[in-house]
């Protein structure tokens, strides 16, 4: 199991990769551990570094993930606040938020990575949403998220902590990636991903460009 150190050296298109070939029960057992923590507050932590500003159409708006499947029940809360083209992210729930995402935790990966998009997440009942939900489902579309496909292959996981401890962001619901990666867009937190960058939650996909949304997004 790697230490919070351990885990911020770990390549963002290499987490992607771990996460896409864990099986979900595998994924759940590791996100149902002391581990959990460490993993979702790494991505979160590089959902700051991925964020473009460019993407957000000045967009001012505060974010909770309530994010389940811990081993106690309890549920982990973090806020993203957009505003003045910047992302801060963080567990102190410092304002009132404007958009509210319910989410498991190995769902929240998925996003963060790239593995799963979040207008799928919500059609399945998997992804709650509280608030503007054509923003909601586009919010990966503000971040460059690197994706299992910008990295060499990996050996599938075979223990619940080989998937999370192979590395780290989301959409999400974001790592920072290697300068050799590729970037794509595609189309929620959170968010934890970490260059082919894709964005998030067009219409009905989380891959919608920015431009299209930039009406939905100011009125949020």
């Amino acid at each position: 199991m790697f230490t919070p150190e351990e885990l911020m050296a770990v390549e963002p298109a290499a987490f992607a990769t771990a996460v896409a070939a864990a099986p979900d029960h595998e994924l759940a057992e590791g996100m149902a551990t002391e581990f959990r923590v460490i993993v979702l507050d790494e991505v979160f932590r590089r959902m700051e570094a991925h964020f473009e500003p460019k993407r957000s159409k000045k967009l001012n708006i505060v974010i909770q993930f309530h994010l389940t499947g811990s081993h106690d029940g309890n549920v982990d809360v973090y806020q993203v606040i957009i505003r003045d083209d910047r992302c801060a992210t963080g567990k102190e729930l410092t304002e009132p938020a404007k958009l509210t995402l319910r989410l498991d935790a190995v769902d929240f990966l998925k996003l963060a990575t790239n593995n799963e998009k979040g207008m799928d997440l919500y059609i399945k009942g998997r992804l709650k949403v509280d608030g503007n939900l054509i923003l909601a489902t586009r919010l990966q579309g503000l971040f460059l998220i690197p994706d299992a496909d910008s990295a060499a292959p990996a050996p599938p996981a075979t223990t619940a902590s080989a998937a999370t401890d192979s590395a780290p962001a989301a959409g999400t619901p974001a790592p920072a990636a290697p300068a050799s990666a590729t970037t794509s867009t595609s189309p929620a937190a959170s968010a934890p991903a970490p260059q082919s960058a894709t964005p998030t939650p067009g219409a009905g996909d989380l891959g919608t460009g920015p431009d299209e949304s930039k009406e939905q997004m100011q009125d949020a």
